[in-house]
Protein backbone atom coordinates (compact mmCIF):
# COMPACT_ATOMS: atom_id res chain seq x y z
CA UNK A 1 0.00 0.00 0.00
CA UNK A 2 2.81 2.43 0.85
CA UNK A 3 4.52 1.57 -2.44
CA UNK A 4 1.38 2.61 -4.31
CA UNK A 5 1.27 5.86 -2.30
CA UNK A 6 4.90 6.71 -3.01
CA UNK A 7 4.41 6.09 -6.73
CA UNK A 8 1.53 8.57 -6.72
CA UNK A 9 3.73 10.99 -4.76
CA UNK A 10 6.47 10.76 -7.40
CA UNK A 11 4.07 11.40 -10.29
CA UNK A 12 2.61 14.46 -8.55
CA UNK A 13 6.03 15.97 -7.92
CA UNK A 14 7.18 15.35 -11.49
CA UNK A 15 4.05 17.06 -12.75
CA UNK A 16 4.84 20.18 -10.77
CA UNK A 17 2.29 19.92 -7.97
CA UNK A 18 2.63 22.68 -5.36
CA UNK A 19 5.19 22.56 -2.57
CA UNK A 20 2.40 22.00 -0.05
CA UNK A 21 2.15 18.44 -1.34
CA UNK A 22 5.90 17.93 -1.04
CA UNK A 23 5.69 19.18 2.56
CA UNK A 24 3.23 16.41 3.37
CA UNK A 25 5.42 13.69 1.90
CA UNK A 26 8.39 14.98 3.88
CA UNK A 27 6.32 14.99 7.06
CA UNK A 28 5.09 11.47 6.36
CA UNK A 29 8.62 10.17 5.84
CA UNK A 30 9.86 11.80 9.06
CA UNK A 31 6.95 10.30 10.99
CA UNK A 32 7.65 6.83 9.60
CA UNK A 33 11.36 7.13 10.48
CA UNK A 34 10.42 8.18 14.00
CA UNK A 35 8.21 5.07 14.34
CA UNK A 36 11.12 2.86 13.27
CA UNK A 37 13.40 4.48 15.82
CA UNK A 38 10.85 4.26 18.63
CA UNK A 39 9.64 0.68 18.18
CA UNK A 40 10.99 -2.63 16.96
CA UNK A 41 9.58 -3.08 13.47
CA UNK A 42 8.51 -6.63 14.34
CA UNK A 43 6.53 -5.51 17.41
CA UNK A 44 2.75 -5.43 17.56
CA UNK A 45 2.67 -1.75 18.53
CA UNK A 46 4.83 -0.81 15.55
CA UNK A 47 2.65 -2.75 13.10
CA UNK A 48 -0.52 -1.27 14.62
CA UNK A 49 0.72 2.32 14.46
CA UNK A 50 2.24 1.83 11.03
CA UNK A 51 -1.10 0.63 9.67
CA UNK A 52 -2.63 3.89 10.90
CA UNK A 53 0.13 5.81 9.15
CA UNK A 54 -0.60 3.98 5.89
CA UNK A 55 -4.33 4.59 6.27
CA UNK A 56 -3.74 8.35 6.57
CA UNK A 57 -1.35 8.35 3.61
CA UNK A 58 -3.80 6.43 1.41
CA UNK A 59 -6.83 8.53 2.31
CA UNK A 60 -8.55 10.91 -0.11
CA UNK A 61 -8.11 13.86 2.24
CA UNK A 62 -6.18 16.99 1.28
CA UNK A 63 -2.51 17.24 2.20
CA UNK A 64 -3.31 19.73 4.97
CA UNK A 65 -5.95 17.37 6.39
CA UNK A 66 -3.50 14.47 6.25
CA UNK A 67 -0.91 16.46 8.18
CA UNK A 68 -3.55 17.31 10.80
CA UNK A 69 -4.43 13.62 11.01
CA UNK A 70 -0.75 12.72 11.53
CA UNK A 71 -0.49 15.29 14.32
CA UNK A 72 -3.58 13.87 16.01
CA UNK A 73 -2.43 10.25 15.66
CA UNK A 74 1.23 10.81 16.62
CA UNK A 75 1.20 13.75 19.09
CA UNK A 76 4.37 12.63 20.88
CA UNK A 77 6.34 12.98 17.63
CA UNK A 78 5.04 16.44 16.77
CA UNK A 79 5.38 17.82 20.30
CA UNK A 80 9.14 17.25 20.51
CA UNK A 81 11.56 19.87 19.15
CA UNK A 82 13.55 18.99 16.06
CA UNK A 83 17.28 18.99 16.29
CA UNK A 84 18.74 22.48 16.13
CA UNK A 85 18.09 23.85 12.62
CA UNK A 86 21.78 24.26 11.88
CA UNK A 87 24.86 22.44 13.00
CA UNK A 88 27.12 23.85 15.71
CA UNK A 89 28.81 27.02 14.59
CA UNK A 90 26.85 27.29 11.35
CA UNK A 91 24.53 30.02 10.14
CA UNK A 92 20.90 29.46 9.25
CA UNK A 93 19.44 31.01 6.10
CA UNK A 94 15.68 31.59 5.86
CA UNK A 95 14.17 31.99 2.40
CA UNK A 96 11.56 34.77 2.23
CA UNK A 97 9.24 35.78 -0.63
CA UNK A 98 10.61 37.81 -3.57
CA UNK A 99 13.92 35.86 -3.48
CA UNK A 100 14.91 37.64 -0.26
CA UNK A 101 16.93 35.78 2.37
CA UNK A 102 17.47 36.31 6.09
CA UNK A 103 20.52 34.97 7.93
CA UNK A 104 20.63 33.92 11.58
CA UNK A 105 23.57 32.91 13.74
CA UNK A 106 23.57 30.26 16.46
CA UNK A 107 24.32 31.47 19.98
CA UNK A 108 25.26 28.71 22.39
CA UNK A 109 23.99 28.80 25.98
CA UNK A 110 26.29 30.15 28.67
CA UNK A 111 26.90 32.51 31.58
CA UNK A 112 28.01 36.13 31.29
CA UNK A 113 28.23 39.37 33.23
CA UNK A 114 25.30 41.53 32.15
CA UNK A 115 25.29 45.28 32.70
CA UNK A 116 27.60 48.28 32.77
CA UNK A 117 31.01 47.11 33.85
CA UNK A 118 32.25 50.69 34.07
CA UNK A 119 29.15 51.90 35.93
CA UNK A 120 28.72 54.72 33.44
CA UNK A 121 25.77 53.67 31.30
CA UNK A 122 22.21 54.89 31.17
CA UNK A 123 19.20 53.01 32.48
CA UNK A 124 20.29 51.35 35.72
CA UNK A 125 22.65 48.90 34.03
CA UNK A 126 24.02 47.32 37.20
CA UNK A 127 26.36 44.41 36.49
CA UNK A 128 25.23 40.94 37.51
CA UNK A 129 25.71 37.30 36.43
CA UNK A 130 23.16 35.80 34.04
CA UNK A 131 22.97 32.20 32.84
CA UNK A 132 21.11 31.33 29.64
CA UNK A 133 20.32 27.61 29.60
CA UNK A 134 19.15 27.21 26.00
CA UNK A 135 20.86 27.82 22.68
CA UNK A 136 19.11 30.27 20.36
CA UNK A 137 19.55 31.93 16.99
CA UNK A 138 19.63 35.66 16.30
CA UNK A 139 19.63 37.70 13.11
CA UNK A 140 23.12 38.40 11.79
CA UNK A 141 21.89 41.93 11.07
CA UNK A 142 18.95 44.16 11.78
CA UNK A 143 15.85 43.35 9.73
CA UNK A 144 16.24 45.15 6.41
CA UNK A 145 13.60 46.99 4.47
CA UNK A 146 13.67 44.29 1.76
CA UNK A 147 13.04 41.59 4.38
CA UNK A 148 10.25 43.54 6.03
CA UNK A 149 8.60 44.27 2.68
CA UNK A 150 8.83 40.60 1.67
CA UNK A 151 7.06 39.44 4.82
CA UNK A 152 4.67 42.29 5.67
CA UNK A 153 3.97 43.74 2.22
CA UNK A 154 4.82 47.32 3.22
CA UNK A 155 7.76 49.50 4.22
CA UNK A 156 7.19 52.22 6.84
CA UNK A 157 10.78 53.52 6.83
CA UNK A 158 11.73 57.18 6.56
CA UNK A 159 15.13 56.47 4.99
CA UNK A 160 14.70 54.28 1.93
CA UNK A 161 16.84 51.42 0.60
CA UNK A 162 16.48 47.64 0.43
CA UNK A 163 19.63 47.03 2.50
CA UNK A 164 18.93 49.72 5.06
CA UNK A 165 17.46 48.61 8.39
CA UNK A 166 13.70 48.97 8.56
CA UNK A 167 12.72 51.76 10.98
CA UNK A 168 9.59 53.61 12.01
CA UNK A 169 8.44 50.24 13.40
CA UNK A 170 6.92 49.83 16.84
CA UNK A 171 7.45 46.93 19.22
CA UNK A 172 4.01 45.70 18.16
CA UNK A 173 5.05 45.89 14.49
CA UNK A 174 8.20 43.89 15.23
CA UNK A 175 6.20 41.20 17.03
CA UNK A 176 3.72 41.08 14.13
CA UNK A 177 6.66 40.45 11.77
CA UNK A 178 7.79 37.51 13.93
CA UNK A 179 4.24 36.15 14.09
CA UNK A 180 3.95 36.36 10.30
CA UNK A 181 7.21 34.41 9.87
CA UNK A 182 5.77 31.67 12.11
CA UNK A 183 2.46 31.67 10.23
CA UNK A 184 4.35 31.36 6.93
CA UNK A 185 6.03 28.21 8.29
CA UNK A 186 9.52 29.69 8.26
CA UNK A 187 10.43 28.41 11.74
CA UNK A 188 11.67 24.81 11.97
CA UNK A 189 9.32 22.51 13.89
CA UNK A 190 9.77 22.98 17.62
CA UNK A 191 11.17 26.52 17.17
CA UNK A 192 9.54 29.94 16.98
CA UNK A 193 10.47 33.40 15.80
CA UNK A 194 10.25 36.22 18.33
CA UNK A 195 12.24 39.18 19.55
CA UNK A 196 15.31 38.41 21.67
CA UNK A 197 15.02 38.94 25.39
CA UNK A 198 17.20 41.72 26.74
CA UNK A 199 19.57 39.13 28.22
CA UNK A 200 19.77 37.20 24.94
CA UNK A 201 20.43 40.43 23.08
CA UNK A 202 23.26 41.55 25.37
CA UNK A 203 24.83 38.08 25.53
CA UNK A 204 24.87 37.97 21.72
CA UNK A 205 26.13 41.56 21.47
CA UNK A 206 29.03 40.70 23.78
CA UNK A 207 29.98 37.74 21.60
CA UNK A 208 28.38 34.90 23.59
CA UNK A 209 30.89 32.31 24.77
CA UNK A 210 33.42 33.76 22.32
CA UNK A 211 33.38 37.16 24.00
CA UNK A 212 36.57 39.21 24.18
CA UNK A 213 34.94 41.69 26.58
CA UNK A 214 34.78 44.70 24.28
CA UNK A 215 32.84 47.80 25.35
CA UNK A 216 30.98 47.93 22.06
CA UNK A 217 29.76 44.93 20.11
CA UNK A 218 32.91 43.60 18.45
CA UNK A 219 35.46 46.27 19.32
CA UNK A 220 36.60 48.97 21.71
CA UNK A 221 37.00 51.20 18.65
CA UNK A 222 33.51 52.67 18.24
CA UNK A 223 34.01 53.76 14.61
CA UNK A 224 35.05 50.23 13.64
CA UNK A 225 31.71 48.66 14.49
CA UNK A 226 29.04 51.38 14.66
CA UNK A 227 27.20 54.08 12.76
CA UNK A 228 26.72 56.89 15.29
CA UNK A 229 26.24 60.63 15.51
CA UNK A 230 29.87 61.28 14.62
CA UNK A 231 30.02 59.32 11.34
CA UNK A 232 26.50 58.52 10.13
CA UNK A 233 25.68 61.86 8.47
CA UNK A 234 22.29 61.89 10.24
CA UNK A 235 20.91 58.77 8.57
CA UNK A 236 20.86 54.98 8.67
CA UNK A 237 23.33 52.94 6.63
CA UNK A 238 23.16 49.55 4.88
CA UNK A 239 23.49 46.67 7.32
CA UNK A 240 26.67 44.60 7.65
CA UNK A 241 29.03 47.33 6.41
CA UNK A 242 30.93 47.66 9.68
CA UNK A 243 33.03 45.00 11.41
CA UNK A 244 31.11 42.02 12.85
CA UNK A 245 31.44 40.94 16.47
CA UNK A 246 32.89 37.64 17.70
CA UNK A 247 29.77 35.70 16.62
CA UNK A 248 29.49 37.31 13.19
CA UNK A 249 26.72 39.75 14.18
CA UNK A 250 26.62 43.21 12.63
CA UNK A 251 25.39 46.61 13.84
CA UNK A 252 24.53 45.63 17.39
CA UNK A 253 26.14 48.94 18.30
CA UNK A 254 24.63 51.90 16.47
CA UNK A 255 22.65 52.28 13.23
CA UNK A 256 19.19 51.75 14.83
CA UNK A 257 17.95 50.91 18.31
CA UNK A 258 16.61 47.35 18.48
CA UNK A 259 13.43 46.27 20.23
CA UNK A 260 13.68 43.44 22.77
CA UNK A 261 10.92 41.20 24.07
CA UNK A 262 11.04 42.38 27.70
CA UNK A 263 8.91 44.84 29.55
CA UNK A 264 11.37 47.39 30.93
CA UNK A 265 12.25 46.96 34.60
CA UNK A 266 14.66 49.33 36.32
CA UNK A 267 16.45 46.43 37.99
CA UNK A 268 16.22 44.11 34.94
CA UNK A 269 13.76 41.24 34.48
CA UNK A 270 13.62 38.81 37.42
CA UNK A 271 13.72 35.88 34.99
CA UNK A 272 16.00 37.12 32.18
CA UNK A 273 15.65 34.04 29.97
CA UNK A 274 11.93 33.19 30.09
CA UNK A 275 10.51 36.48 31.46
CA UNK A 276 8.12 34.93 33.98
CA UNK A 277 6.56 37.68 36.14
CA UNK A 278 8.06 40.39 33.92
CA UNK A 279 6.43 43.72 34.84
CA UNK A 280 6.28 47.17 33.35
CA UNK A 281 4.51 49.23 30.68
CA UNK A 282 7.37 50.13 28.32
CA UNK A 283 9.40 47.76 26.15
CA UNK A 284 13.20 47.54 26.12
CA UNK A 285 15.31 48.69 23.20
CA UNK A 286 19.07 48.24 22.90
CA UNK A 287 22.20 49.16 20.98
CA UNK A 288 21.94 52.88 20.32
CA UNK A 289 21.62 54.42 16.86
CA UNK A 290 23.00 56.78 14.23
CA UNK A 291 21.69 59.68 16.34
CA UNK A 292 23.59 58.83 19.56
CA UNK A 293 27.09 59.16 21.02
CA UNK A 294 29.28 56.24 22.06
CA UNK A 295 28.15 55.76 25.66
CA UNK A 296 24.57 55.13 24.54
CA UNK A 297 25.70 52.51 22.00
CA UNK A 298 27.64 50.16 24.29
CA UNK A 299 26.61 46.54 24.80
CA UNK A 300 25.22 47.43 28.23
CA UNK A 301 23.30 50.62 27.44
CA UNK A 302 19.54 50.34 28.00
CA UNK A 303 16.54 52.34 26.84
CA UNK A 304 12.80 51.83 26.57
CA UNK A 305 9.71 53.19 24.85
CA UNK A 306 5.99 52.57 24.71
CA UNK A 307 5.17 49.50 22.58
CA UNK A 308 3.46 51.72 20.00
CA UNK A 309 6.37 54.13 19.68
CA UNK A 310 8.02 54.59 16.26
CA UNK A 311 11.02 56.66 15.14
CA UNK A 312 13.51 56.79 12.30
CA UNK A 313 16.27 55.34 14.48
CA UNK A 314 14.34 52.38 15.94
CA UNK A 315 14.27 48.93 14.30
CA UNK A 316 14.79 45.32 15.39
CA UNK A 317 16.39 41.94 14.70
CA UNK A 318 14.72 38.57 15.15
CA UNK A 319 15.49 35.63 17.41
CA UNK A 320 14.67 31.97 16.84
CA UNK A 321 14.11 30.09 20.09
CA UNK A 322 12.89 26.71 21.24
CA UNK A 323 9.11 26.62 21.48
CA UNK A 324 9.27 24.23 24.45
Amino acid sequence: MLKRFWSICTVLLLCGVSYAAEDFYTTLEKTENWLKQRYETTSVVYRTRHRKLVKIADSQASDAEKIDALKKEFPEFFSQPEAAPAAKGEKLTIALPNNVKMELVKVEAGTFVMGARDGGNRGNAKEHDVTLTQDFYIGSSEVTQAQYQAVMGNNPSGFRGDDLPVEQVSWSDAMAFCAKLNKMGKAPRGWTFTLPTEAQWEYAARGGNKSRNFTHSGSNDFDEVAWHDGNADKKTHPVAQKKANELGLYDMSGNVWEWCLDLYEVGYARDPEFLTDNRGSFRVNRGGSWYYVAKFCSSASRDCDAPGFCDDDVGFRVALVSAQ
